[in-house]
């Protein structure tokens, strides 16, 4: 089996140029905050659904080259398999946090995907955790290291006065769906047409 391709340095750069793009860095910069505001309201309780509505977001920037502020509602459209995922998930990584620092930034790895999984692939949240921790782990170092190039790219926002993470959240945003849609193609939909059925005999 292939081993799955982790390019955290190409990665990593398409989020910076898709967040810096001329006519998407205010509106990020808009999301990024909003986000934060709606955050510190809903804690953990939120905290999965307005991180999918984000990736909707940018997924479909992705598909059509517009920010288009509607699919915030994907998201929220999905509150309970977002919400279990994003509780579980934050769950599982605190406990790895608590134990060590590598054993947190390996279950960051292994949970990145899921709630991506479940507004784009429609999967039910066990699912989705499932699915993204068995692509993880077919390259588990490399995906670690993306983790801390993320972690990274966080402290550099906060160094700066805080404020820069409203430049590098998206940055982060943009870079983990690039990744996620490289290792999960768009799906073609296939538009059967029926024939027509034969003239009547004369």
């Amino acid at each position: 089996m292939t081993q799955v391709q982790v390019r955290t340095g190409a990665w990593i750069k398409d989020g910076w140029d898709l967040t810096v793009k001329k006519e998407n860095f205010w509106p990020f910069v808009l999301l990024a905050l909003s986000y934060f505001v709606v955050q510190s309201i809903g804690g953990i309780i939120i905290y999965g659904s307005a991180t999918a509505a984000v990736y909707a977001v940018i997924l479909n920037l992705l598909k059509t080259g517009r920010l288009d502020f509607n699919r915030i509602e994907d998201g929220f459209q999905a509150f309970l398999p977002t919400f279990l995922a994003g509780l579980i998930s934050s769950l599982f990584i605190s406990i790895g946090m608590v134990f060590c620092l590598l054993p947190g930034l390996i279950i960051s790895a292994l949970y990145l995907f899921p709630l991506m999984l479940i507004i784009d692939r429609k999967m039910d949240f066990w699912e989705a955790l499932e699915e993204s921790r068995k692509k993880v782990q077919e390259n588990l170092w490399g995906f670690v290291v993306f983790i801390l190039a993320l972690v990274g790219i966080h402290l550099l926002g906060l160094l700066v006065c805080g404020i820069g993470v409203l430049v590098t959240t998206p940055v982060i945003w943009c870079a983990t769906v690039i990744a996620y849609r490289e290792l999960w193609p768009e799906r073609q939909e296939i538009t059967i047409i029926a024939a027509a059925p034969p003239a009547p005999e004369a």
